[in-house]
């Protein structure tokens, strides 16, 4: 499953963008995945992959909630905390915005 979400990401063959990839994770939480590899250059890397579908999973437990916060009249009173939640969320699940930090610190 992995390796047809990466693949699918990359547009191409996981031996087309790595000279070696680690299948086995070397760590995992609730939305992701990563496992070590060596691009063709020979440059080591961690690469995160996201569990299919974990975004859009969210997305419908968060409008569950919300639905029946509204149903009990709570809904003005938690309406800003969805709101930053979802937004908090949506960075969590940039994994491109994380890479960039990522560079970042790389280069320093």
């Amino acid at each position: 499953v992995i390796c047809d979400i990466l693949e699918s990401q990359l547009g191409c063959f996981i031996g087309d963008a790595f000279d070696d990839f680690d299948h086995k994770a070397v760590a995992a939480a609730s939305i992701a995945q990563v496992h070590f590899a060596k691009l063709k250059d020979g440059t080591k890397v961690a690469v995160k992959v996201q569990f299919p579908d974990v975004e859009r999973f969210f997305h419908m437990d968060v409008a569950t909630v919300s639905f029946a916060l509204q149903l009990l009249g709570m809904g003005s009173q938690v309406k800003e905390i969805f709101a930053t939640m979802q937004d908090q969320f949506r960075q969590e699940f940039d994994f491109t915005a994380e890479a960039e930090v990522m560079r970042e610190v790389a280069d320093q």
